[in-house]
């Protein structure tokens, strides 16, 4: 993977950053990041790319309520990436979406393609059965690099014990996508 041919950075959702000075709404505690990527540069065509947006969520104490009014912005974001790059229509959102699948279907209109339970720890490092990590994908038919729906990793015995990784390295688990890198580009 690299950065899509003609794109030179990482761009910022525009978002008030709430600070006294911010102008405008200010829609998330943390502004989402994203750029393009690009499959098949070694044989000069490109062989996939799409475009990929980082996400995390706040938290509010767990006010579903806020949660889910900050998270219904998020079509928004999928709106300030195809603007980057016209006619770009694989679009996903990766992160830390602190709802569990149902709840976050109610708050946004596209496809989360993340299947099982389990991403995040409790204090003890034990997985809980909250899915709060998700990958959501703006048009799943331009979306053909997906191979499977996104899994959670349980890399939890990486550490000496649940507790430690839950101290040194996360509270939550990665996520796994496939993506073909090979084959014509779908968009």
């Amino acid at each position: 993977m690299r950065p899509c041919t003609g794109w030179t950075s990482l761009h910022y959702y525009p978002d008030n950053d709430g600070s006294d000075t911010g102008t405008g709404p200010d829609r998330f505690s943390r502004e989402s990041a994203y750029a393009c990527f690009e499959t098949g540069f070694d044989s000069g065509v490109v062989g996939a790319d799409f475009m990929l947006a980082a996400y995390h969520a706040t938290w509010a104490d767990g006010d579903q309520e806020e949660i889910v009014a900050e998270v219904s912005n998020l079509d928004g974001v999928f709106v300030a990436m195809g603007q980057a790059k016209p006619g770009k229509e694989d679009l996903l959102i990766v992160g830390g979406f602190n709802l569990i699948p149902d709840i976050l279907d109610v708050a946004i209109s596209t496809a989360n393609r993340t299947e099982g339970s389990g991403s995040t720890l409790n204090y003890n490092g034990d997985r809980t059965l909250n899915l709060y990590d998700h990958v959501l994908v703006h048009d799943e038919t331009a979306a053909s690099e997906m191979i499977d729906d996104v899994v959670v990793i349980n890399r939890i015995g990486l550490a000496a014990t649940p507790k430690v990784f839950y101290q040194t390295v996360s509270d939550h688990l990665p996520i796994m996508v496939r993506m073909r890198s090979s084959g014509p580009d779908d968009d």
